[in-house]
């Protein structure tokens, strides 16, 4: 216990040495350490929103899967003409802009026939050999 009469000397010791006779924790009321925007209470004043500018936010690509598609009841052909001759993005490609799409994302193919070749310039239209292969599937967007 500190006795009465030794009560002032350690005050003015606290006081030489800075300190102060308040004690508190930090984020108490008053003071200014951190943060300048506090009120009386210690709680922080009410600023308003930062408005965020307006971006439009992305649209998922509209895009259509085909299941083994077909021109005249026949399988599409994996090539655009008899050869092989553009077979795979370009035949896949056709399809999807044939179909209002930009391009195709993704396709397959498997053995089938006949198949039916896209180009309208071919001399062949139809392959109806073991070797044939149509498209399985096509997704345009």
């Amino acid at each position: 216990m500190i006795s009465a009469a030794t009560r002032p000397v350690l005050v003015v010791i606290l006081l030489l040495a800075g300190g102060s006779l308040a004690f508190g924790q930090a984020g108490s009321t008053g003071g200014t350490i951190g943060k300048t925007d506090k009120s009386v209470s210690g709680g922080e004043q009410a600023k308003p929103p930062a408005e965020k500018p307006q971006r439009a936010l992305p649209q998922p690509a509209k895009s259509k899967v085909f299941e083994n598609p077909t021109i005249d009841n026949i399988r599409v052909d994996g090539c655009m003409k008899w050869g092989p001759v553009d077979c795979g993005a370009p035949a896949a490609n056709h399809w999807c802009r044939s179909k209002g799409f930009g391009r195709a994302t993704d396709w397959s193919t498997e053995r089938v026939h006949p198949t039916i070749f896209q180009d309208p310039e071919s001399s062949v239209k139809v392959c109806d050999y073991f070797f044939c292969g149509a498209f399985s599937r096509v997704v345009c967007e």
